[in-house]
């Protein structure tokens, strides 16, 4: 469930994490204008109007329920967790080296 939601998403959207393992969740909603480079001065332009705002509120809001709603229902939770484990069996290297 969480795994095929994160796919898609990385599939399609940078989530900027490379050196964690830990649980995400990306929420994108339409706050700028449709086929407009990501990470681009268009992006920022339109992000900074009152269409951008609400837009941020949204997807705010919508995490925010979502955590609510995992939070109040510890059978999902753990079943979050146990697949969250169920990818990350390989123990954590840092990809930092370490100084001698």
């Amino acid at each position: 469930m969480w795994r095929e939601a994160a796919t898609a998403i990385t599939e399609t959207e940078s989530l900027h994490i490379r050196d964690m393992k830990c649980p995400t969740y990306q929420f994108s909603g339409f706050g700028a204008a449709v086929g407009l480079p990501l990470h681009n001065w268009s992006i920022v332009a339109c992000v900074g109007t009152d269409i951008g705002l609400k837009a941020a509120m949204f997807a705010g809001e919508a995490m925010a329920q979502t955590a609510l709603a995992v939070a109040g229902d510890p059978e999902l939770l753990k079943k979050a967790w146990d697949e969250f484990h169920e990818d990350y069996k390989e123990p954590y290297e840092c990809i930092i080296p370490k100084e001698d």
